[in-house]
């Protein structure tokens, strides 16, 4: 992914219609979104289809971030999508586009909803509270990126569900906190679990 997408306008379809609305690009988010599209109306930009809870992680491989060479943790999108007021059925494909270019997609999937407590996750972040945002983990032997993110309405897509001795993650926190005897700044953080 070209890093000349930082801070650009994504926008939306939902099968065919594109979607009422936008978002802007911001490496390692993660968003909820509801999309809606009419099949009537005839909206400027890129054209392809519905959704009822959907995960939409961008693809992308170029840009590395140091100091490990890895790709920089994509956005991350789910929520609602409808079309003519209807929730989209199960398998119908949001895609994402800037500049008239598709970036991502993802088939509209349902998942049951784990409460974040249990998940080892949610376990091993829990001394965090309120100050952390969102945790990614990068698996260079599949080569995709896993999140996690405490609220609740992202229970049922955080991909990172258990943390390894000595995995390396980033982890994005509110304000100053050591944790695991780790000191932790403001923002973004590269750090090896203990």
């Amino acid at each position: 992914m070209d890093e000349a997408y930082a801070g650009k306008i994504i926008s939306f379809k939902i099968g065919g219609d594109s979607a009422n609305q936008t978002a802007i690009w911001q490496q390692g988010q993660t968003n909820e979104l509801d999309l809606t599209a009419s099949s009537l109306a005839l909206i400027p930009g890129p054209s392809t289809g519905g959704l009822e809870k959907v995960y939409t992680q961008p693809a992308f491989g170029a840009l590395l971030a140091s100091p490990i060479r890895q790709p920089a943790p994509p956005p991350v999108f789910q929520g609602t999508a409808k079309v003519d007021g209807v929730p989209v059925p199960q398998g119908t494909v949001v895609t994402a586009w800037i500049d008239d270019k598709q970036v991502g997609s993802a088939s509209v999937v349902t998942k049951p909803t784990t409460p974040e407590s249990l998940t080892g996750a949610g376990v091993f972040f829990r001394p965090l509270g309120n100050k952390l945002r969102r945790v990614w983990s990068y698996d260079a032997t599949l080569r995709v990126w896993d999140f996690y993110d405490p609220r609740s309405g992202f229970a049922a897509t955080n991909t990172l569900t258990e943390i390894l001795d000595g995995e390396i993650v980033w982890i994005d926190v509110r304000e100053d906190v050591e944790f695991r005897r780790v000191g932790l700044f403001k923002g973004w953080n590269l750090v090896a679990m203990p």
